[in-house]
């Protein structure tokens, strides 16, 4: 618990401080966007904010309601150390990585300066949006299977998990808040460090 705790509160020191820690600037053009990212600058669905935090939020719901009713039991602190292990690192490396969203791009393109000295402009690397759930959803598909929950529900979680992570990302996408890769490398990223919370105990 006191581990819980402490990362969780430097998950939300490093979030509250991306505008300082992240390094802004000029974002470039489409030149220093990979040609399968490049999809995503010109795109501004304006529901695509919202609806990826619903996304978000259903997934975890699910994850921990389907954990808690399958498993019930101390496993959900596991649970809690997967999500906030991942909300850490994925903060650190959006800083580090100091990638600027789409939108800011876009701006460029279009002749605008808006936020180009704010480092939370420059923190697309990767999705937290689909990290999260995705590593709640592997170390609950983990703890599932060495609580020996049968295949089927298993699967079942582990899919609706992953489809609501992935469905995060993308509309993530369309609103310009996220390229392609950083949507699969949040999901990499977050399906590792969901399982590695949970193997680590051994």
């Amino acid at each position: 618990m006191p581990l819980v705790a402490a990362g969780a509160l430097a998950w939300l020191a490093l979030y509250a401080n991306e505008e300082r820690l992240a390094r802004g600037g000029d974002p470039g053009d489409l030149s220093g966007v990979r040609a399968y990212d490049r999809v995503a600058v010109p795109l501004a669905w304006k529901y695509g904010q919202r609806l990826a935090n619903v996304a978000l939020t259903a997934s975890l719901a699910l994850t921990v309601a389907g954990a808690a009713w399958l498993a019930p039991g101390p496993e959900l602190l596991t649970l809690a150390e997967a999500v906030v292990l991942t909300g850490v690192v994925t903060e650190v490396v959006k800083v580090l990585a100091s990638r600027p969203y789409p939108y800011m791009v876009r701006r460029r393109l279009e002749g605008s300066t808006q936020g180009w000295e704010n480092g939370a402009n420059y923190a697309s690397f990767f999705s937290g949006h689909t990290a999260i759930p995705m590593a709640a959803t592997l170390a609950s598909g983990v703890l599932l299977d060495r609580a020996g929950v049968a295949l089927g529900p298993r699967l079942l979680l582990l899919g609706a998990g992953s489809l609501l992570a992935l469905l995060g990302g993308s509309l993530q996408v369309s609103a310009g808040n996220h390229y392609p890769s950083d949507v699969v490398a949040g999901a990499l990223c977050g399906a590792a460090l969901g399982a590695f919370a949970v193997l680590a105990h051994d």
